[in-house]
C-alpha cells in the first residue's frame, strides 16, 4: 500500500480489473481497523478471508479459471483459521472461500474468464 501513490503517478488511472486488485489488497487495512475500533476478531478476520479469496478469484479467472495454480491459496486461510482461531472462524472462512471457488467455476463455465484476457 505504500508503493501506491508512486504506482497512481507512474501509471495514471488503473483500469477496473487494477483497481478491484488494489481494493483486495486494501481489504486486510480495512480489516485491521474495524479489529482496532470494534475488537471483533472474528468479523476482522471474515473481511481479510474476502479480500483474500476475491484476490485468488480474480487472478485464477485472469490466468485459467480452474486450470489456474493460483486456486492452492483458497485453502491457506481456513487451515490457517483451523489452527489460530477455532472451528467457528474456521467454518465462516472455509464459507468464504467456497463461494470464491463457486465464482471461479461459474466465470470458467460460462467464458467470463475469456474476457479477462486467460
Amino acid at each position: 500500500m505504500a508503493c501506491l501513490p508512486p504506482y497512481l503517478a507512474w501509471r495514471g488511472v488503473p483500469a477496473w480489473p487494477e483497481l478491484v486488485v488494489l481494493l483486495c489488497l486494501a481489504g486486510p487495512v480495512f480489516a485491521a481497523f474495524l479489529l482496532a475500533r470494534t475488537g471483533l476478531l472474528a468479523t476482522a478476520h471474515g473481511l481479510s478471508a474476502a479480500a483474500l479469496a476475491a484476490l485468488v478469484a480474480l487472478t485464477a479467472a485472469a490466468s485459467g479459471g480452474l486450470a489456474s495454480p493460483a486456486l492452492i491459496w483458497l485453502v491457506a486461510p481456513p487451515l490457517e483459521a483451523l489452527l489460530c482461531a477455532g472451528r467457528r472462524a474456521a467454518l465462516a472462512v472455509s464459507t468464504v472461500m467456497s463461494g470464491g471457488f463457486f465464482l471461479i467455476a461459474a466465470a470458467d463455465v460460462t467464458g467470463f474468464d475469456a474476457a479477462l484476457g486467460a
